[in-house]
């Protein structure tokens, strides 16, 4: 998971159905219920490698 640099935000990485791996995206908001966003489908890692999974997420 990565924070944003204000703080506002994170992004993480779920596996969905058919272990499609996504990056989500949460804005956090005072008083309300923050709902993730998908950002974009991911590669699957290869060679089925999932306990390897590295992640690194930017935010410009």
């Amino acid at each position: 998971m990565g924070a944003s640099p204000d703080g506002k935000a994170f992004a993480f990485i779920s596996e969905g159905e058919n272990d499609q791996l996504a990056l989500l995206r949460v804005t956090l908001a005072a008083g309300g219920t923050a709902q993730p966003v998908k950002v974009a489908d991911l590669e699957a890692p290869l060679g089925g490698a999932r306990d390897h999974i590295e992640t690194l997420v930017r935010w410009n």
